[in-house]
């Protein structure tokens, strides 16, 4: 299997980033610390196991990374910076956002690697920060990773003209956020189960 690098150098730090090349034969390396992007009790493991992921070995070296086999389809898209990647399946949805590096510090000459996955549900809620920067409004969207982060659903805008005690601000931003989480809790109950509504 073979295997993608890259290394930065940033203030006498190293920073070199592997991934496995998930195209050949669908086998890859995925972090063991994984978690959900919503609050509530959900194993990440079980999560990918449902989708077809197939769990293998640890990486001997530290147990950070665990071989698996990705389902037919499915592979690891390196990001933008060096550090992250995506894991996306066969419909090429997001399902993970992956994060590998390794640290040398030169003065100690220590290794570390860190390595973590945060594991994506369909839907997500999130403030409009361009509307909050550019509008000046608090406007909460909900967004639809099976249409490639498509807004399906805004709160009205709640205009922080004037608002400038901090509490009254977050109170504007948490009734948002709570008008589209029940938008979301009427018309998908189950939309923080990280396993629900994918099919």
């Amino acid at each position: 299997m073979a295997d993608q690098k890259r290394t930065t150098h940033v203030e006498g730090v190293t920073q070199t980033v592997f991934f496995m090349d998930s195209l050949l034969d669908q086998y890859a390396l995925l972090p063991t610390n994984m978690y959900v992007d919503m609050l509530g009790d959900y194993d990440g493991k079980e999560t990918l196991e449902a989708a077809g992921v197939e769990f293998r070995d640890l990486l001997e070296e530290d147990g950070t990374l665990q071989h698996v086999k990705l389902p037919k389809g499915w592979r690891i898209v390196l990001g933008d910076y060096p550090t992250w990647s995506s894991l996306v399946d066969d419909r090429d949805r997001v399902r993970a956002r992956i994060m590998v590096k390794i640290e040398y510090y030169q003065r100690s000459d220590f290794t570390e690697r860190q390595a973590r996955m945060v594991i994506h549900c369909r839907f997500n809620v999130a403030l409009d920060g361009k509307r909050y920067d550019e509008e000046g409004v608090v406007v909460y969207n909900v967004y639809d990773r099976q249409c490639d982060g498509e807004v399906i659903y805004a709160t009205e805008p709640r205009s922080i003209a004037g608002v400038n005690n901090p509490d009254d601000r977050c109170k504007l931003q948490d009734d948002a956020d709570k008008e589209a989480i029940a938008w979301l809790d009427i018309r998908y109950p189950e939309w923080q189960d990280p396993k629900a509504y994918w099919d």
